[in-house]
């Protein structure tokens, strides 16, 4: 899955969508990829002379590649969007820097309902970098028209 399609289907759109391309997706298991440019808007304070990729932006690239995971449980994209429920025992192994590819792998590990458990990582050069386990809810999308 290119980005353009990815951009047609995800709810998160630039400068927050950070996942470039799916390489692989079954119906447990994506494997996406973020290219890390110096040109990403958080370097500028994180941190100037020593640009590090922010880790809980790197789990949020893990929680949207499930987002793009999940879709296949609800095909319409406008109907549900995948929230964060919970973020757990997210361990960051190795600092991230401009310049590299980032591998996300994610795994579904348990269904409720609405509500997903997966665990993902971060992979640069072969290295994990990030380890995390989160929880997403799939809520009903709130349209234009509709007040909260």
């Amino acid at each position: 899955m290119e980005s353009k399609e990815i951009l047609q289907i995800a709810p998160h759109k630039y400068p927050m969508l950070l996942v470039d391309r799916i390489i692989e997706c079954t119906e447990t298991f994506v494997r996406a990829i973020k290219n890390v440019s110096i040109n990403e808007p958080f370097f500028q304070g994180h941190f100037p002379s020593h640009p590090i990729y922010p880790g809980i932006m790197q789990v949020e690239g893990i929680a949207q590649s499930a987002g793009l995971l999940l879709r296949q449980y609800f095909p319409d994209p406008s109907s549900n969007i995948p929230l964060f429920m919970k973020i757990e025992e997210s361990v960051f192994l190795k600092a991230v820097r401009p310049g590299v590819q980032m591998i996300y792998e994610v795994w579904l590990t348990q269904r409720l309902g609405g509500v997903f458990k997966l665990k993902g990582k971060v992979i640069v050069n072969g290295i994990v970098c990030t380890k995390t386990k989160i929880m997403v809810g799939c809520v009903p999308a709130i349209h234009e028209k509709e007040t909260i």
